[in-house]
């Protein structure tokens, strides 16, 4: 401000309350620039275009998670790292095969050997790894092929054939869990199969303790970890986020898009689905994935690295680690129970070996 005689008003003979003014604007333009200059950038996506939306991410934590992935070789699809017996694809393509997953009746004796073939060129590999793990429906495939054998044989009341086809199931689930397709549902019903089959030979002595010694080899033949699924939930839970990222968290509460409800709401004049609408579009919006993420991140490290085991977990607080964490502990109950069924005859034949 300039006055007649050329006297002027500088910023700091001005009124105090614009001095405070000028100085809280000054700070708040500091503080933008600031936040500009040292806001995270994007990483590169080193997922090879797999996980997209999850390498935009800006959370430094989870930016440094997935580099250390990437150093592990965890994106890398290696296509000679496929590693399946020949004979498997003769097991999978063979006309008993594709009898059985379209529910017709089958002939199962030359396809018992090619069967025990496969498994026993299966047990000479460290690890089976498949196509696309989670969406291959080949592993599921031959294990519905060995249950249906196996009940063939019970109905037949084939002790004999009935004590192949437990080793097979027992032998093959041992082979999905060190593969990269495990899942618990095998380790399960092979369980199921084994107590059915005491059910039914109850009254034969001989029988059961055949199946007894056949069920005491098992802890020293196969091989009944958790550690592969702990692999496969990491990758599965993968997807999930990306998934998240894309569409939000309504993908996993059920919920139809809320822009689409709000779009149903305006011409039907309904409020309640526009209220419904707005509420999934906020949560979808401030939903925090990242940390969700960075949270199931752990959970998973402490269980492959750190030697926990799911019992010993804390029940996380965020949704998408807390499925993960309901399907880990399930898995971890089933392995037990199996291991336990398993080595009940192990400590019995120990017991009798030295009678205290």
């Amino acid at each position: 401000m300039i006055y007649p005689d050329g006297r002027s008003v500088k910023w700091y003979h001005r009124p105090k309350a614009v001095k405070i003014l000028l100085f809280f604007a000054v700070l708040i333009v500091n503080a933008v620039i600031f936040y500009i200059a040292r806001s995270p950038e994007k990483i590169k996506d080193l997922s090879g275009g797999k996980f997209p939306k999850t390498f935009e991410t800006t959370y430094q934590p989870l930016q440094k998670e997935l580099e250390q992935l990437h150093r592990t070789g965890f994106f890398e699809e290696d296509e000679s790292a496929r590693n399946v017996p020949v004979v498997f694809t003769e097991w999978y393509s063979a006309p008993e095969t594709r009898r059985i997953l379209s529910g017709q009746a089958f002939e199962s004796g030359e396809y018992r050997k090619l069967i025990r073939r496969s498994l026993k060129e299966g047990l000479k590999y460290k690890k089976l790894v498949f196509v696309d793990p989670l969406e291959n429906p080949v592993p599921g495939d031959l294990f519905r092929t060995l249950l249906a054998c196996f009940e063939q044989s019970l109905s037949g009341k084939d002790t004999e054939r009935c004590l192949e086809m437990l080793d097979n199931l027992f032998c093959y689930t041992s082979l999905l869990l060190e593969s990269n397709a495990p899942e618990s549902y095998f380790a399960e019903k092979s369980m199921e199969c084994g107590l059915l089959f005491e059910q039914c030979f109850a009254g034969n002595q001989d029988t059961l303790k055949k199946w007894n010694n056949l069920k005491r080899s098992f802890s020293g033949k196969y091989i009944f970890s958790m550690q592969k699924i702990y692999e496969l939930e990491r990758l599965r839970v993968m997807y999930d986020f990306e998934k998240i990222r894309q569409f939000g968290i309504r993908l996993f509460d059920g919920k139809p898009s809320g822009w689409n409800l709000i779009k149903e709401g305006l011409a039907t004049v309904s409020f309640s689905k526009m209220k419904d609408g707005f509420f999934t579009v906020v949560t979808d919006h401030f939903y925090d994935v990242d940390r969700d993420q960075m949270m199931n991140f752990s959970m998973l490290k402490k269980l492959s690295d750190e030697g926990y085991t799911p019992f010993m977990l804390k029940i996380p607080d965020r949704k998408m680690s807390l499925r993960s964490y309901h399907r880990l502990y399930h898995d971890a109950e089933v392995l037990s129970l199996i291991l336990g069924y398993i080595e009940k005859e192990q400590n019995k034949a120990e017991k009798n070996l030295n009678p205290e």
